[in-house]
């Protein structure tokens, strides 16, 4: 894989296939989302984050298939939800969402803080978002842990697909300005463990 200055990074978070209804009076509302057409553009990206749902998964991977893309060119990780809305008459609960994550990079090193090595686990344990003003929106954290999946560097363009309410871009701003912090950080951990 090339390594890249700059990437140019899709987020796409859409209404999940047979989901549109739920979106009706958003005023971006455009219906059901072609998912075929979807994956042809996110293609063009050099890396991309897709959400989906469970019961979808085996359709966008058809899709995935169909814009090109080979098996080993993408991730399937996990979000798993520690607290998800039960859905009445459902007795397997869906707590938890496959994101297809075509990498720009190799994710930059960190320390995992959970396992303490320079590792990124391929799922992420979080609460859903509450109160985000539009059903399905992500909490910051996820769209954090998914910017490490797809190796983003603050110097790429994110290209917010489905806006919504704004939290991934708010997201995407909150971790440029932490990773940009981080060697000050660093440097000040270095001269509080000299003393």
């Amino acid at each position: 894989m090339q390594l890249l200055p700059s990437a140019r990074i899709a987020y796409a978070d859409p209404p999940y296939p047979g989901q549109a209804h739920l979106y009706k009076d958003h005023p971006d509302f455009g219906g059901e989302v072609d998912h075929a057409e979807l994956l042809n553009q996110l293609v063009s990206y050099d890396g991309f984050i897709l959400h989906t749902s469970s019961p979808a998964l085996g359709h966008i991977i058809d899709c995935a298939r169909n814009a090109g893309l080979e098996d080993n060119d993408y991730r399937i990780v996990a979000w798993v939800k520690q607290w998800a809305s039960w859905k009445p008459g459902t007795r397997l609960q869906y707590a938890w969402e496959p994101v297809l994550v075509k990498p720009a990079r190799p994710p930059r090193e960190r320390a995992d803080a959970q396992n303490g090595q320079s590792s990124i686990r391929d799922w992420m344990m979080e609460r859903m978002a509450m109160r985000k003003g539009l059903a399905g929106a992500k909490p910051n954290s996820v769209s954090q842990w998914l910017f490490t999946c797809v190796g983003a560097e603050t110097t790429d363009t994110l290209h917010d697909m489905f806006p919504g309410t704004g939290a991934v871009t708010e997201a995407w701003n909150s971790w440029i300005q932490s990773c940009q912090e981080e060697p000050e950080q660093l440097k000040l951990q270095n001269i509080t463990s000299e003393h």
